[in-house]
């Protein structure tokens, strides 16, 4: 409720559409590069969001 309160109902609802754009643009590259073989890369990409993203969480916590 207070989230409402401060940023507006059409701040959440431009939120919602950002992230659904911004997701569904991701699977969209994602799937690309999944259905041209270079598999690799994706691992690498994952693996390295997925390190950066523990290392954040282990400073900030």
């Amino acid at each position: 409720m207070y989230v409402a309160s401060t940023i507006g109902y059409y701040g959440i609802l431009t939120a919602i559409i950002v992230s659904f754009i911004v997701g569904y643009l991701t699977i969209g590259i994602l799937m690309k590069l999944a259905k041209s073989k270079k598999i690799d890369y994706i691992d690498y990409i994952l693996g390295s969001i997925a390190i950066i993203v523990s290392l954040i969480g282990l400073i900030y916590t």
